[in-house]
């Protein structure tokens, strides 16, 4: 009795976990992550680069703290920007802040896909990788892909972008947690 029985009990676990395998969608899944991080009240990055690193942190609805290095930092609050440069903030227009901080922070931001997923981008279910559910996202008029690391909510713990032979790896953490970024005393 107990053979029939654990045959029975194998082909349903088989069944639910095929089911489960062919119900799940990665397009579905990614477009969750891009509704989940435009949806985030705060932040912190770190980006590894070939050039080097940068801690980014970022509180809602607009305000930036960005540190590259020992010797060069940055706060933006709207249109108000702050440089710390060898020790000394100075404040500069919003036309000048655009020209630093902003480009790094669109960078950031363009490593997460936008648009149509299914007509804009192939995506494969890489499955468990680092703990996290993987993804490799590829804009199809694109040579240069990302692997993006997501967690159970949906927002990415970790995004691989590779350029050619160069690859940058962004590493976030405290999702929706309060950040304060204010500007320098």
């Amino acid at each position: 009795m107990i053979k029939p029985f654990t045959s029975f009990a194998m082909l349903v676990i088989a069944v639910v976990a095929t089911t489960a395998a062919a119900l799940a969608d990665p397009y579905a899944d990614v477009e969750k992550m891009g509704v989940a991080y435009s949806h985030a009240t705060s932040y912190r990055a770190n980006i590894q680069t070939k050039q080097g690193a940068m801690n980014m942190e970022f509180s809602a609805p607009n305000k930036w703290h960005m540190q590259m290095g020992s010797t060069m930092e940055a706060i933006m609050i709207g249109s108000d920007a702050w440089y710390k440069v060898n020790g000394s903030w100075m404040h500069v227009s919003a036309a000048m802040a655009g020209m630093g901080p902003q480009k790094a922070i669109s960078q950031a931001q363009n490593y997460v896909p936008q648009g149509n997923f299914k007509d804009d981008y192939t995506i494969a279910d890489l499955g468990m990788k680092d703990g996290y559910h993987a993804y490799d996202v590829r804009k199809k008029d694109a040579s240069d892909h990302t692997v993006m690391y997501l967690r159970p909510d949906s927002l990415p713990a970790k995004i691989e972008a590779m350029h050619g032979s160069q690859t940058s790896t962004i590493t976030y953490t405290d999702w929706n947690t309060p950040i304060t970024i204010s500007p320098p005393q």
